[in-house]
């Protein structure tokens, strides 16, 4: 739906859901502006759809809605891959290549492994240590070692 508005349209709609959302809590928009902590002009702004994100947030937050942002932008979760990539690593920028999966078929079968194979008492650092071994990550250790 969104993908064929200009930013306008979607800042207006994201507006006008607000402002509907305040309407079916019964709230006016001076109680929202007080609880937010901001000013009836801002509440009036946001539901314009002319506000900063905080703004918007704080609005939320007053009408108990800030678990929608998990629809609006949701949690991604590692693959098993990244997961064996940045271990120990954070993320701090994008690759060069935008856009590009640079996954190889082992890689993907190291993934699809990782995945089948996880059950509740799977000893992941062991686990995600065997799996570097095999790729040839690390060099295999013996029964011995930890």
């Amino acid at each position: 739906m969104f993908t064929m508005m200009s930013d306008k349209e979607v800042l207006d709609s994201i507006g006008r859901r607000l402002k509907e959302a305040r309407l079916r809590k019964n709230f006016s928009q001076a109680k929202v502006a007080s609880d937010a902590g901001i000013s009836v002009k801002a509440v009036q702004n946001a539901e314009k759809g002319d506000s900063k994100l905080s703004t918007y947030i704080k609005i939320m937050r007053v009408l108990r809605l800030l678990e929608e942002l998990d629809n609006f932008l949701p949690e991604k979760r590692l693959t098993p891959k990244q997961l064996i990539a940045m271990e120990g690593k954070k993320r701090q920028r994008a690759s060069t290549k935008w856009g590009q999966s640079k996954s190889s078929t082992s890689t993907q079968k190291v993934a699809e492994n990782f995945s089948n194979s996880l059950l509740p008492g799977t000893d992941y650092k062991k686990y995600l240590k065997t799996l570097k071994e095999e790729q040839g990550v690390v060099k295999k250790t013996s029964d011995g070692d930890k």
